[in-house]
């Protein structure tokens, strides 16, 4: 498991076993096995191996944001609400894959900022650098806003 997170951070394995070593073994703190696995599920949705994920997001924000129109708030809070009342919906099945997607950025965000300790600062630069490219190569502009606003929202800015 310390290989498949080093190899995913771009860190030397000798740095994880250092968290681990400084891990309290409280039942109330979560355990670093955990967090580890839970960064590895995460890493592999958000890898997204057949672009799923990133385009049933991109489907999902061209439904409320028009690709010549800046983002509104409005569009923005619709389009977080539709993401969560019709993602388990037969009639909007590219909702789940979003939903999953944005969950994985979320469990991934927090295992860093949270359980690893990195700065906020470096895990929104690391997220997006890692997993944003995707969706520059696609020239979605609105999609990418829509990320970056997703980081802040995760960030607390």
């Amino acid at each position: 498991m310390i290989e498949l997170v080093a190899a995913e951070l771009g860190i030397p394995e000798g740095n994880l076993q250092i968290n681990i070593e400084n891990t309290q073994a409280d039942p109330e703190d979560i355990q670093p096995c955990q967090s580890y696995a839970g960064l590895v599920n995460s890493a592999t949705v958000l890898s997204d191996p057949g672009g799923t994920g990133l385009a049933a997001l991109a489907k999902v924000v061209s439904e409320f944001i028009s690709p010549d129109m800046p983002m509104s708030e409005e569009q923005l809070a619709s389009l977080s609400q539709a993401l969560a009342l019709r993602r388990n919906t037969d009639d909007k099945p590219h909702y789940a894959p979003a939903g999953q997607w944005l969950d994985a950025l979320a469990e991934y965000f927090g295992i860093l900022t949270t359980d690893i300790g990195w700065s906020v600062d470096d895990s929104v630069l690391f997220v997006a650098d890692k997993y944003f490219v995707s969706a520059t190569e696609g020239d979605d502009m609105n999609l990418l806003a829509f990320l970056h606003l997703q980081l802040q929202v995760l960030s607390g800015s």
